[in-house]
């Protein structure tokens, strides 16, 4: 998906685009484009959802302010020491192994993924990624965009909200699927060589055809299936639904920049926590 919907500017004689009712919202406009990007414009929302729908991702970008771009990257880069660093094999679909398959078959074929991670509470208050993440209008954008019934919730954890992902020279995250039904994202800094998102269409996990999901599974991670591949920038927001397409990132280069993005999860239940083991996988920690 190289391009995205584009929100032209008025011109005189124009119909203004309906607007969905919604409160004053300091934190989206301290940290999005909102004329470029009218996130209370219904048509603008619909465009968004049927770009989604069709490619199964979505990016907007320079959808996120410089400045507050160049804030969010300072404050993680004086909290990357901080983060939790770790290198883990596993299946594309983050599940145990299956000991009635062999360890060939696709539900137990297994990659490896080496990252770091700044938790929820490492994030400091004041950032632009909380007041975005917090933000009312923005909610109700990726609710309606998404497709979401019902209200958008943070986590209750101290820890899954709001991340930071760290990926070093060498690093990169193997082929998986996501848990989640959408990944919201905001790129701060990609890295300067490698560490490209890539996509497989078609290897949706909850078909119902589950022997063409593992078939395709398995092309995908021998070479032989088509990829799409994303390169966002500085400030691209990029929507994604995780569940209904493998995905990955690629190696960084040794001798290139960190890639620097920022995860903004949600959930469609309240007061709903991650699982403890998915809490010491990803955070080393509990709270």
């Amino acid at each position: 998906l190289d391009a995205a919907p584009r929100a032209r500017r008025p011109r005189s004689g124009d119909r203004l685009p309906r607007m969905a009712p919604v409160m004053e919202d300091q934190g989206s406009e301290r940290t999005v484009d909102l004329a470029r990007y009218p996130l209370a414009s219904r048509t603008f929302r619909e465009r968004c959802r049927l770009e989604l729908d069709h490619e199964g991702a979505l990016v907007l970008p320079g959808f996120m302010l410089a400045p507050a771009v160049n804030d969010a990257l300072s404050q993680s880069l004086a909290r990357e020491g901080d983060a939790f660093f770790c290198t883990k094999s596993h299946n594309v679909f983050l599940l145990s192994p299956d000991p009635d398959l062999h360890g060939e078959h696709p539900r137990n074929r297994e990659v490896s993924s080496s990252k770091g991670i700044l938790a929820d509470d490492q994030i400091d208050p004041r950032s632009p990624l909380r007041a975005l993440y917090d933000s009312p209008l923005f909610r109700e954008f990726l609710r309606s965009v998404t497709g979401t019934n019902g209200a958008l919730h943070p986590y209750a954890d101290s820890l899954a909200s709001v991340n930071v992902h760290v990926q070093r020279a060498g690093q990169e995250l193997g082929w998986h699927f996501d848990n989640s039904s959408f990944a919201a994202t905001v790129m701060l800094r990609p890295a300067s060589v490698g560490g490209l998102f890539q996509y497989c269409p078609g290897t949706d996990r909850d078909a119902a055809d589950e022997r063409g999901v593992m078939e395709a599974v398995a092309r995908c991670l021998d070479g032989d299936a088509p990829v799409r591949t994303l390169k966002p920038g500085p400030g691209d927001l990029t929507i994604f639904r995780g569940r209904r397409a493998l995905h990955r990132v690629t190696p960084t280069g040794d001798d290139g920049e960190a890639r620097i993005i920022a995860v903004l999860a949600y959930n469609e239940e309240p007061d709903r926590r991650l699982s403890s083991t998915a809490r010491m996988t990803f955070f080393g920690r509990l709270e």
